[in-house]
């Protein structure tokens, strides 16, 4: 075994320790035990926790000293070559009962061997790693040198002292202490959290996404060596500048849910020796990389999500998620296995053509609905080269009006659109508005797309160019459409002056006006005037389900406004509801839909006459109440969007950790709408089911086991206002209620191993998932009618 080595007595005999600088001898080996554990659960005093450790011999030879190492400076810095051996990894089960061990490697090297880059002060400046090499193995090197990385003062200091460091977490501040035994072993202490970072190595992540401590002991022995390092470290993924839950009428708190990991890493000095395993020569043919330890910790994480996913688990995915029929204990299932095939492709652009092959060609000759959102949902979700063309030659070039509508509702929520798939959209919108063809849809989700363009300005000839060309042909439909396109495309494509000069207060249509006023004050902050009837009523009402990391709130406002000449036909009226859901989620707030009714009458004719649905915050529905016939009427609209996700990987003692979040919607919307002009008569409302799932993870990829702790579930309420008018009775009035289905929401461990054919790098893929529930909230059925009021008109 690589710690039974003896070679160790006659080595001790080293060069005299100088306070502040390391000492090592060119050809010698220094060998450690590494102990490590990884955790991840609701929070570190919580005693349901997935956990794994790793134990290993580190190996490392000094080959002497070399410079050219840092920038503009001669300085010179040890050069080291390092391997593990004898690697164990084991998992816990999360209820504390038994032990799986797993044996890595054995007295053989963990794969190539890596080369680090040290000053004489401790720090480490350099990495260089076979490319070719296993990431996992990569990543579990770079982990222990990472513990390894110190800054020793030039002298002893009691008091911290601040350092600007770089390590595989990123580039942060770092309060050192050191201090001189009475062995004459010298420790050096540090600490740093979330507050302290400049960048972190995944550039996804800023220091208000999460909650960071980290704290670390190096002790040097008395020749100049390091002789042990202890590092801890503790991650939440929740915001530190979220804010509570807003007030609520009625409020059902589950357990506040978050997800946090720690870990620690123990290396502890055994021998030194003369080098046997270690030559120091660079094997032939292997693919050297270099880099600092956060680039390079970066460059492995890249890595390690390329093949974190087999294509054969991949293609499975694929398989399940277009065969399953929609139903509502299925959602949460499906949507989770629709961001592991998103976050997959991501990785790996070039299978997506090849493992959607059968689901593209049955879109193109008989679509089924449930596939066709499934499908666009993983394209606008990918977000990318390969992703836009499928997205385009499938969906937009559709011979299926059913695909296009589906395809372009789906262009909505492309995150970083390319400008080739912006232009290809207007090239299709421009070339329909020469025959005559309906462009409602196009608008919209090219105002939606410009907001995201990397070249907002370019596409805003067009979308300008649309609302005074409908307006100088008097088409108040296409008039409302652009209205809503500049909406979408918001401030940074259409300045207010710019909005300010198209002459939509001077349009014949005083819905136009409304429209633009209330969209001027939405996009632009621009005050609404109060209302113009003398008798009006208006309620609020607001409702929160969740607590204060994961909360779901709904808003609903009723107006009703009115003059006092009821009963006759120089009543002039106006009804409106709208009802809006937002998220929060790990410190992440979003609208998640937003939708309004509104129908109002002037001297006997319409005066406002709009519904309008917004999906996270961008209008993807706009219609006119088509029938006016004194009986009660529905326009149904169902759609499934992906919403927001972020991912982020922080180093956690022995390897990174990835966290992710997820909310997507399931929307089930109705406008209701009973309208009679002639008894001059309205009301209107909103049923929006809106299902929102949600999910989260911290997940440890260590070698070959896969654990963590995950939270699953949704809200799913409708929050009902309605507003009406009763001119012939002289009343007015608003009604709002609550409905909610069955929801639970789960939070659970789970355990996976890998099973390769080959050693435990080739062809692998994971084996049975084992799950352990540890906390479940849940809420019944439930209606309750939150305000209603009727009112008597009167001066």
């Amino acid at each position: 075994m690589r710690h039974s080595f003896s070679l160790f007595v006659a080595l001790l005999a080293l060069a005299p320790f100088v306070f502040g600088t390391l000492v090592y001898q060119e050809g010698t080996e220094y060998v450690y035990q590494v102990d490590g554990t990884l955790n991840a659960g609701r929070k570190l005093s919580d005693p349901h926790q997935a956990a794994t450790e790793m134990t290993a011999v580190f190996a490392m030879q000094c080959q002497g000293m070399v410079s050219g190492k840092i920038p503009n400076s001669n300085e010179q810095v040890y050069q080291f070559v390092a391997n593990m051996f004898d690697t164990t990894v084991s998992d816990n089960d999360p209820n504390g009962n038994t032990e799986k061990k797993f044996k890595v490697s054995d007295d053989t090297p963990l794969g190539s061997d890596i080369y680090f880059f040290q000053r004489v002060t401790g720090q480490v400046v350099e990495i260089d790693y076979d490319e070719d090499d296993s990431p996992y193995y990569t990543q579990v090197k770079i982990g222990v040198i990472n513990a390894l990385h110190t800054m020793i003062p030039a002298t002893v200091s009691p008091t911290p002292v601040l350092f600007k460091d770089e390590d595989a977490v990123g580039v942060h501040n770092t309060a050192v202490q050191s201090s001189n035994s009475a062995q004459n072993y010298v420790q050096v202490s540090k600490k740093f959290d979330q507050s302290d970072f400049f960048s972190f190595s995944d550039p996804n992540l800023k220091k208000n996404n999460v909650i960071l401590s980290a704290t670390g002991v190096i002790s040097i022995h008395p020749s100049g060596y390091l002789f042990s390092s202890n590092s801890v470290q503790a991650v939440d993924l929740v915001s530190v500048s979220q804010s509570s839950a807003p007030s609520s009428v009625s409020s059902n708190s589950p357990v506040d849910f978050n997800v946090h990991s720690n870990g620690n890493l123990k290396i502890n000095f055994m021998n030194v020796q003369t080098s046997e395993k270690l030559t120091g020569k660079k094997a032939k043919g292997t693919h050297r990389k270099t880099g600092s330890l956060s680039s390079i910790a970066l460059e492995s994480q890249v890595a390690v999500a390329k093949v974190k996913v087999s294509s054969s688990d991949a293609a499975k995915t694929v398989e399940s998620v277009f065969e399953a029929k929609s139903s509502q204990v299925q959602t949460i299932k499906i949507t989770k296995s629709l961001h592991k095939l998103v976050k997959y492709f991501r990785a790996n652009p070039s299978t997506l053509s090849v493992l959607l092959k059968r689901v593209l060609a049955e879109v193109q000759s008989s679509p089924k609905e449930y596939q066709i959102n499934r499908l666009f949902f993983i394209l606008s979700s990918v977000s990318n080269a390969e992703s836009e063309n499928l997205l385009i030659t499938f969906g937009l070039k559709s011979s299926s009006v059913l695909v296009q509508e589906r395809a372009l509702f789906a262009l909505n929520f492309v995150k970083n659109p390319s400008e080739n798939l912006i232009q290809t959209l207007e090239k299709i919108y421009l070339e329909r508005e020469k025959k005559g063809q309906d462009t409602s849809s196009h608008i919209l989700a090219i105002g939606s797309l410009a907001s995201r363009s990397s070249s907002p300005l370019s596409h805003k000839s067009l979308i300008v160019s649309a609302a005074v060309n409908a307006l100088a042909k008097s088409n108040t439909k296409k008039v409302m459409q652009s209205l809503y396109a500049i909406g979408n495309a918001g401030s940074k494509v259409v300045s207010l002056s710019e909005f300010q000069r198209i002459p939509f207060k001077s349009y014949s249509d005083s819905r136009i006006k409304l429209t633009s006023q209330r969209l001027a004050h939405e996009i632009y902050g621009i005050k609404l005037k109060d209302s113009d009837y003398p008798y009006n009523r208006s309620k609020s009402v607001d409702y929160t389900l969740g607590g204060s990391t994961i909360s779901s709130q709904f808003t609903a406002n009723a107006f009703v406004g009115t003059n006092f000449d009821c009963n006759h036909q120089s009543f002039n009226f106006e009804a409106e509801a709208d009802a809006e859901v937002s998220l929060s989620l790990f410190g992440q707030s979003q609208q998640v839909v937003k939708a309004e009714a509104i129908y109002g009458q002037a001297n006997g004719s319409p005066l406002s006459d709009d519904a309008y649905l917004y999906v996270w915050g961008k209008i993807v529905k706009q219609y006119n109440f088509p029938q006016l016939n004194c009986q009660a009427q529905t326009i149904p609209i169902a759609e499934y969007a992906p919403g927001f996700d972020y991912e982020y990987t922080v180093w956690v003692s022995i390897i990174p950790i990835t966290f992710d979040a997820a909310a997507d919607l399931d929307l089930s919307l109705a406008w209701s709408y009973d309208i009679c002009p002639a008894q001059l008569e309205a009301s209107v409302s909103l049923l929006p089911n809106a299902k929102i799932v949600i999910s989260g993870s911290a997940n440890i990829d260590l070698l070959i086991i896969k654990a963590g702790a995950e939270l699953d579930g949704s809200f799913d309420s409708t929050i009902v206002p309605t507003a009406y008018v009763q001119g012939s009775q002289c009343t007015v009035g608003y009604k709002v209620v609550m409905t909610n289905e069955p929801m639970t929401i789960s939070f659970l461990g789970y355990y996976q191993k890998k099973e390769c054919k080959i050693l435990w790098i080739w062809d692998c893929s994971l084996g049975p998932k084992e799950e352990f529930n540890w906390y479940t909230w849940s809420l019944p059925a439930t209606t309750k009618t939150l305000v209603q009021k009727d009112y008597k008109i009167s001066q």
